[in-house]
């Protein structure tokens, strides 16, 4: 409810009592943290239930805290989501101290639901489905939350359904319809707010945000849920940051396929170049629905490998620089408690990561002109912050020249790629058309023997055919001849007869 305070955290005090805005009845505190402090209240009139969060009279002299005080109201004002709590009203106490009343609402934080055991896949994609709609409706409001983390979000049972609700607005930032920033003078670069276990790398270098900003911190959650424990941790602030710039965290476990599908949702939020992340919550919420209508217990089709190498990509840096950001952030660290000696240092060194919120101010380089009309400065007398800014511009220009090399043997890479898959397309084209050339050989000799035969059958029918006909005429002509010799023998016996016949005639005369 706070963006300092955190949830898990609330103890009531019965002694903070007494009204807020003359019409709101401090039942107990719940939470305190560096900017506010939260109220369980009453609403004297109504009889209703309310958080109150009250701004520390102590911060009351910056303006740029009372600014984002108020933009919190304004902002929480104009929204509405079933998966949002709901900001009721704001107002001044008595003292001056400005205030921002929400609705009370009964639960516990995810922090605390994933610390009562392991939650069942289809429990926790239910819960991240809700949040995500809540900051799917916070970003086509125009609103970036930059402090998502467990102990941002509420778990609520009612009846058989169980509701998750996204809460504090407090550090959000809010742009106007064309993209510009309305809170430009809250947001100026150097100054970094949120919980450093949850912040993106651009989150982290004060960078201008945008919405996937949101989305390497809703993986944060994701991954929370999962491994039961955040992806980094640290003895300070400052360790948890290097780490989300620079290191890998470790690889998640996974036994089903959902899981094994939720794993790779996490590898693509958690990218350090926000480019390669989803491009919005709505590609995100895809992606979590898609996998919350799978069978719940299908084994894993991918075999487990270790999946740390796409939390990092690209991360573009090695060693070197790695170890040159280091030293410049331990130089910026000694330069503030030198320079500004105010708490924020201690709060940066002594202070856990986990739900830490602080403000980092980078003071700027001195400009050229600045430099001639400055009185000249011997080498023992140059400040630590000038020495400071030398080291962010060699270490930046250290970066510069690695992005160039990189860009440039991405490009080799793509064009060896581009020329050997060329080749490949070659060679394929080759072996099918030689594949095609011996198909039609194949058939040809196929179609040869096939004729050849048929010839063969057609030969040797016709030789058949003419020792029938040959074994016929030879039958005839035996028949013929028989039949001749028949003839001529009656003619012998035609003549024997005739000559009998005139022997008598002579005789008798």
């Amino acid at each position: 409810m706070n963006d300092d305070v955190d949830a898990s955290t609330f103890q009531p005090n019965a002694g903070s009592r007494g009204l807020i805005g003359g019409k709101y009845e401090v039942i107990a505190e719940l939470g305190r943290g560096g900017f506010g402090t939260v109220f369980k209240a009453r609403h004297a009139g109504l009889n209703k239930l309310v958080a109150i969060k009250v701004l520390h009279a102590s911060l009351l002299v910056d303006e740029v805290t009372r600014s984002r005080f108020e933009l919190e109201a304004k902002a929480g004002a104009n929204l509405s989501h079933p998966n949002l709590v709901s900001v009721l009203d704001n107002g001044f106490t008595e003292r001056g101290e400005p205030y921002l009343v929400m609705e009370f609402v009964e639960g516990t934080t995810l922090d605390q639901f994933l610390s009562t055991g392991s939650p069942q896949t289809d429990d926790l994609l239910n819960i991240l489905i809700q949040v995500g709609k809540a900051v799917r409706y916070l970003h086509d409001s125009n609103i970036i939350h930059r402090d998502l983390k467990t102990s941002n979000i509420l778990v609520q049972d009612i009846g058989c359904q169980r509701y998750a609700r996204l809460l504090d607005l407090g550090i959000a930032k809010v742009f106007s319809p064309d993209g510009g920033e309305k809170n430009v003078q809250l947001t100026s670069t150097g100054m970094i707010f949120g919980s450093p276990a949850f912040m993106s790398p651009e989150q982290c270098q004060g960078q201008v945000l945008d919405a996937r900003s949101d989305i390497y911190s809703f993986g944060c959650v994701i991954y929370q849920c999962l491994m039961g424990d955040i992806p980094f941790s640290g003895e300070n602030s400052l360790q948890v940051i290097l780490k989300h710039l620079h290191e890998t965290p470790k690889a998640l476990p996974y036994k089903t396929q959902r899981q094994y599908e939720l794993t790779q949702v996490v590898s693509k939020c958690l990218a350090k170049d926000r480019t390669h992340r989803y491009h919005n919550m709505k590609e995100l919420l895809d992606a979590l629905q898609k996998i919350a209508v799978a069978p719940p217990n299908e084994k894993a089709q991918i075999r487990q490998d270790n999946l740390s190498r796409s939390y990092a990509e690209p991360s573009g840096m090695s060693d070197k620089p790695k170890q040159i950001l280091g030293a410049v952030a331990a130089l910026l660290v000694i330069a503030i408690v030198v320079a500004c000696a105010i708490p924020l240092c201690g709060m940066l060194l002594g202070q856990m990561s986990k739900g830490v919120e602080y403000t980092v101010k980078i003071p700027p380089a001195t400009t050229a002109a600045q430099q001639v009309q400055a009185k000249p400065v011997t080498q023992p007398e140059k400040s630590v912050s000038d020495q400071l800014s030398q080291q962010i511009a060699a270490s930046e220009a250290a970066a510069e020249r690695l992005r160039t090399e990189r860009l440039a043997l991405e490009k080799v890479a793509a064009d060896q790629a581009a020329r050997l898959a060329a080749e490949r397309q070659m060679a394929e084209n080759a072996v099918d058309l030689q594949a095609v050339e011996k198909a039609a050989a194949d058939k040809a000799l196929s179609d040869e023997a096939t004729n050849r035969a048929l010839v063969r059958q057609k030969v040797e029918a016709l030789a058949k055919a003419s020792n029938e006909r040959f074994d016929l005429v030879q039958q005839q002509l035996r028949s013929f001849d028989q039949s001749a010799q028949n003839l001529q023998s009656g003619n012998m016996s035609l003549r024997q007869y005739n000559d009998r016949m005139a022997q008598p005639s002579g005789a008798g005369r």
